[in-house]
């Protein structure tokens, strides 16, 4: 059975996108083992200079990356990607 690690910055705060999320790894745990490892999320100031910027993403960076698993295949998602629909990354998953 494949084994899908989901690394997440930050925690989801709202109970309905908790309950989404539960349901989502529910019905896909019929198909995959699933784990959700949530990082700490670093807090810019209210107008951080673009070094400021580059220091939290290179620290939340690190968490994440030892956080991935050996031999791990991995499919980064940002909110800048491109939206796939469940279909569509099931066939990714496949191939």
């Amino acid at each position: 059975m494949i084994k899908i690690t989901v690394i997440a910055v930050g925690r989801l705060k709202e109970k309905y996108l908790t309950d989404a999320c539960r349901e989502y790894l529910k019905r896909l745990g019929a198909f995959a083992k699933t784990e959700v490892i949530e990082i700490n999320e670093y807090k810019a100031s209210d107008s951080p200079a673009p070094s400021e910027i580059e220091n939290i993403k290179a620290r939340e960076g690190e968490q994440i990356l030892s956080k991935i698993p050996q031999g791990a295949y991995v499919i980064p998602m940002c909110i800048e990607g491109v939206g796939l629909s469940s279909k569509e990354i099931s066939k990714k998953l496949e191939t």
